[in-house]
């Protein structure tokens, strides 16, 4: 009942729970909102960061296993101005970096989501894009901020991490950091 009751009201807030558990290692629940527009934005600032971004936006891949992390994200890079493509697993990621370079269109910045059930997840992901680019900017993102790789993504040749749930500002400011 109480599970219930907090999908409710997330559900009214347009938000998303996502529930995975797996016998003998327990259960994980995530809660995701939209993030907020701060309030004290005039429309000249809105106006102003718009313009800056369509001159500088950048090519980001962006690969996490769940529909709605995709969906946002993309939603969230968009609106700062960059060019979004997105892959549900480790295995489309690296195809599609492939597939990129070949055509001479690179991504200035790849965003992998750590842990992929059943599948090839970022860390092993990022090894693979990393032996194809060695100068890959690959940002590492997870909801479990206790895996050794968010402790040291630098010994995996990762740039950073953004822990997930994200928002908005953290994000930009993250992406920012990254492609100057």
């Amino acid at each position: 009942m109480g599970l219930s009751i907090c999908n409710s009201i997330v559900k009214r807030h347009r938000g998303h729970i996502c529930v995975a558990s797996q016998r003998g290692s327990g259960t994980i629940i995530r809660v995701y909102y939209l993030p907020a527009e701060p309030p004290e934005m005039s429309k000249e600032g809105i106006m102003n960061t718009q313009q800056t971004n369509r001159e500088g936006g950048a090519n980001i891949l962006v690969m996490d296993d769940e529909e709605h992390i995709r969906s946002i994200s993309k939603k969230m890079l968009e609106k700062f101005g960059h060019t979004v493509a997105l892959t549900a697993d480790g295995e489309e990621a690296v195809t599609e970096y492939q597939r990129a370079m070949e055509d001479g269109d690179t991504y200035h910045l790849v965003i992998m989501d750590l842990t992929i059930p059943g599948g090839k997840g970022g860390k092993e992901a990022a090894t693979e894009i990393l032996s194809l680019d060695p100068d890959a900017r690959i940002l590492v993102s997870s909801g479990y901020s206790n895996d050794p790789v968010m402790a040291d993504y630098k010994a995996y040749g990762l740039k950073g991490i953004i822990a997930k749930p994200f928002r908005l500002a953290e994000l930009k400011d993250t992406i920012d950091r990254f492609l100057d």
